[in-house]
């Protein structure tokens, strides 16, 4: 039987989030040292012991801890100069703290669980125009290690990692700095993608595309809806995710903070169906032109900081359980 999840009130991340802006605000007095049980309803509690790790009833470290994160992202949205807006995007990751006690160094292996490309809504369309991962990706995305550190041992001390990077449907030499391949002829990777051995699939390999998804093509594919004046279904891509967090420990069980991301989307094919009837088909040069063109970049909003809340979760939580349970694990 899987362990209950700990309970989040809904207001827990508002409410903390708030707390933690005031103590590193200059206002001493919204961060206060306290000898009581950390409760959360009743505030922001500094100068309690923390330990980020799994831990036996006894104490005793048994493995790296589990925490579901959710990152509130506020994005800039422009879709090639027809569309150019702010909205929020949501960000789902599970991730494994192993919290160094002796140096308070923490090695963290994220894996990405959800991610959310913008809609655009193009005038004089009745629908925006959408573009969605398939299921199919998230059991696949790889896990990647990044350093994180914390300023000391209790609640209110701040945490903070690198940038955790995620390139998906391609193998980087350099994750954050390559430029993303985008030609299938030239730049497929050698050998099957083994989803058994996806964190150790691009060991060795050059910037290449590979199938992520296994539907039998290269990159990541998306569903496309409402593209305008074409019936795109399928829109194969090559993608590239970082996000940072900049925070503190609220509590043993709950990080939060604020956060910094990028999410590249670069579109290199896609299939259609034609208007006027007949056989799915793969888009020529001038309607993958299009779909290019409406393919939304993604940027921070100026001035607006992104924010994320990170729950302690049991050691077997998968990604779909994130999803699943998004509403029950962070609250609203």
């Amino acid at each position: 039987m899987r362990a209950q999840r700990i309970p989040v009130a809904m207001a827990i991340p508002a409410a903390l989030t708030v707390a933690w802006l005031g103590c590193h605000g200059g206002d001493s007095n919204r961060c206060v040292s306290s000898q009581n049980p950390p409760s959360v309803d009743g505030g922001l509690q500094c100068g309690l012991p923390v330990n980020l790790n799994e831990t036996d009833q006894a104490g005793n470290v048994i493995g790296p801890g589990a925490f579901g994160i959710k990152v509130v992202e506020y994005v800039h949205v422009n879709a090639g100069g027809i569309v150019e807006t702010n909205t929020i995007s949501v960000l789902l990751m599970l991730a494994y703290i192993d919290h160094h006690l002796d140096t308070n160094d923490t090695d963290i292996g994220v894996q990405l669980c959800k991610i959310q490309i913008p809609k655009v809504d193009i005038p004089g369309q009745s629908k925006p125009t959408v573009f969605q991962t398939l299921p199919a990706l998230l059991p696949n995305i790889p896990k990647v290690w990044v350093k994180g550190t914390m300023t000391g041992h209790d609640t209110c001390d701040t945490f903070t990692t690198e940038k955790a990077i995620t390139p998906l449907g391609a193998c980087l030499p350099d994750p954050l700095s390559a430029v993303l391949p985008n030609d299938p002829a030239s730049q497929t990777c050698s050998g099957a993608f083994d989803t058994s051995q996806k964190d150790d699939y691009c060991n060795a390999k050059p910037m290449c595309l590979y199938d992520v998804d296994i539907d039998s093509y290269p990159g990541a594919t998306l569903e496309a809806q409402n593209v305008p004046g074409l019936d795109v279904d399928l829109v194969f891509t090559v993608m590239r995710s970082w996000v940072a967090l900049d925070g503190m420990a609220a509590t043993n069980d709950l990080l939060l903070g604020t956060a910094t991301f990028d999410l590249q989307v670069v579109p290199f094919a896609c299939r259609l169906t034609p208007m006027g009837g007949g056989a799915q088909r793969d888009c020529n040069n001038d309607e993958l032109k299009i779909v290019m063109k409406i393919n939304p970049d993604i940027t921070q909003t100026p001035g607006q900081d992104s924010t994320f809340v990170a729950v302690r979760v049991p050691s077997d939580t998968t990604c779909q359980d994130i999803i699943d349970d998004e509403m029950k694990i962070f609250g609203r």
